[in-house]
C-alpha cells in the first residue's frame, strides 16, 4: 500500500459495531447506569471495571485523578 492510499467509500466500516461493550478483564456487561466503577484505558481505549486493574488501585480515585493519571490498562 502507497502512502498516498485513500479509502474508497466501500472501504469504511461502522466502527460502532465492533466496540467491546463489556470489561476487557472479566468479560461482564458494561453498565452505562454504573459508569463510576469503570474506567478507560487512555492509551488503547478497553473498558475495565475499576476493581478488574491489577496494576493500580483506582477505586479511592476521583475520575479527574484517573484522568491526570495518564491510566493505561494492564494490557498495555
Amino acid at each position: 500500500m502507497s502512502d498516498n492510499y485513500e479509502p474508497a467509500d466501500n472501504d469504511l466500516v461502522d466502527i460502532s459495531l465492533s466496540v467491546r461493550e463489556s470489561c476487557y478483564a472479566c468479560d461482564a456487561p458494561l453498565d452505562h447506569e454504573e459508569l463510576l466503577m469503570w474506567v478507560q484505558c487512555q492509551k488503547c481505549g478497553k473498558w475495565l471495571h475499576k476493581v478488574c486493574v491489577k496494576t493500580i488501585d483506582l477505586l479511592p480515585l476521583s475520575e479527574d485523578e484517573i484522568k491526570a493519571l495518564g491510566f493505561e490498562c494492564d494490557y498495555c
